[in-house]
């Protein structure tokens, strides 16, 4: 049997997770990777404090999880416990209805999450972790964040680099800030 491990930002990261969603005060977020439901807890709690803001959580369901070893490399012990195990009680009943968890695999539910919003404030990866799926994240998330709006991932890798030579952003993006990466979409957001 292998031993896989039960995904979830740090500490740190997730600290700075509830900052930048308590600052920006965001309507709508996004996450795709929910595992434990680590960063799911600190970007509910900081919604819940805000007093509005919606996100929207993207997992594979666990019995696709819990059968594999993912491309890229990884192994997951969540599973068994269910997506999101780890967020406490209190966290689920505060952000009510104002979360969506969404258990199918990203290529199919992202581009699904990403119609049914008029745009996006926060986009968080942390799912599959090779550079092809984090670019094709990136560039079907950009046009949907609003002006001011933050792309943010965690564990980055060439597919972070290649998206920031894309758009030109490679003086704005904020590189291993603990393990997270993130870059403000220019223009006049708030």
């Amino acid at each position: 049997q292998h031993q896989g491990h039960q995904g979830g930002v740090s500490l740190e990261d997730g600290i700075i997770l509830y900052g930048l969603t308590r600052a920006m005060k965001p309507d709508y977020v996004i996450e795709t990777g929910v595992a434990a439901g680590v960063s799911t807890s600190f970007i509910s709690a900081a919604l819940i404090e805000n007093g509005h803001g919606a996100l929207y959580s993207i997992e594979l369901p666990p019995e696709e999880s819990a059968t594999r070893v993912h491309l890229d490399g990884s192994t997951f012990d969540w599973p068994e416990n269910g997506v999101g195990w780890a967020t406490p009680e209190e966290i689920k009943r505060g952000i009510g209805s104002r979360h969506t968890l969404v258990l199918q695999d990203v290529r199919v539910a992202l581009p699904a999450v990403l119609g049914r919003l008029p745009y996006v404030d926060i986009f968080f990866h942390d799912d599959l972790h090779t550079p092809d799926h984090m670019l094709w994240e990136f560039e079907l998330v950009w046009p949907h964040i609003r002006a001011g709006g933050a792309l943010v991932s965690d564990d980055v890798n060439f597919g972070w680099i290649r998206f920031c030579r894309n758009h030109g952003l490679q003086t704005q993006a904020f590189y291993n800030l603990q393990r997270l990466t993130a870059v403000r979409k220019p223009g006049t957001g708030d």
